[in-house]
């Protein structure tokens, strides 16, 4: 488990305890949430009244009635995040995850009635999924408990996309926060797309012509040819950094050094 992720895990699933033991001793009369959901869980009532703080707070709680809520969002941490993390760098990764999660909220707050809360670290995963789908849209994955289906990870995010819209738009979905799993995803997307120019969007007419910078140049290390760069940076968009050798992975991490 790399750094950035084990700082996101142990921060989660700590507070997620001390949220359930700080509820539970000090309840609030009349509300259906304890003291400590109270202050850090977001609600757009409470930030319009200056509690700004739950703009990043809420994304460390979770529902207590329902324990696949923290548990589903630490597995999906868990299992994307480290990957993710090897190829944007820890900084970078802990930025990007904060920053998913703030606008996600921060998005909830301005098309959500004020007086909905909203907790969960949803906002900061769909982050990760989309970066690390921008990054290598060609890996390819399967469930645990599906094992003989295997296929790449942008089809199965196009379609986790189409039915998170579908209950976005329908009743269903009203006790979901669809709209912090958009911006968070977007978030996530955009900050690969703008700082790292994945090789699918660095040759495209829409993108920007004062972003098309050369790439290879941010990362090149001494004595690696432009081809030989190429080549390992198709090798991480399709298979991962798990695919590379221990003399690229060297390579690479000198290269980061000098930057």
């Amino acid at each position: 488990m790399t750094k950035g992720v084990r700082i996101l895990l142990y921060s989660i699933v700590g507070l997620f305890f001390l949220q359930l033991s700080v509820d539970r001793l000090f309840p609030v009369p009349g509300q259906p949430f304890g003291l400590f959901t109270g202050l850090f869980a977001l609600r757009g009532s409470d930030v319009e009244a200056g509690m700004l703080w739950q703009l990043g707070t809420y994304m460390f709680l979770h529902s207590d009635s329902m324990m696949f809520h923290v548990i589903g969002n630490s597995l999906g941490i868990y299992f994307l995040g480290p990957e993710t993390e090897r190829m944007m760098g820890t900084r970078k990764f802990l930025l990007m995850y904060f920053m998913a999660g703030f606008l996600g909220g921060l998005f909830h707050v301005l098309t959500m009635p004020a007086s909905t809360s909203c907790v969960g670290a949803s906002g900061g995963l769909a982050g990760i999924v989309l970066a690390f789908t921008a990054l290598a849209p060609e890996r390819r994955v399967s469930f645990i408990l599906l094992p003989m289906f295997v296929f790449p990870i942008w089809k199965f995010v196009a379609f986790y996309a189409l039915i998170e819209t579908a209950l976005w738009l329908s009743p269903a979905g009203a006790f979901i926060a669809h709209g912090v799993h958009f911006m968070g995803a977007l978030t996530g997307l955009l900050f690969v797309v703008l700082i790292y120019k994945p090789w699918w969007c660095r040759d495209s007419k829409f993108y920007p012509a004062f972003l098309k910078k050369d790439f290879t140049r941010r990362v090149k290390p001494a004595g690696l040819s432009d081809t030989q760069l190429d080549e390992i940076l198709d090798k991480i968009s399709s298979e991962g950094m798990g695919a590379l050798s221990k003399k690229e992975r060297d390579l690479l991490q000198r290269s980061s050094k000098k930057k």
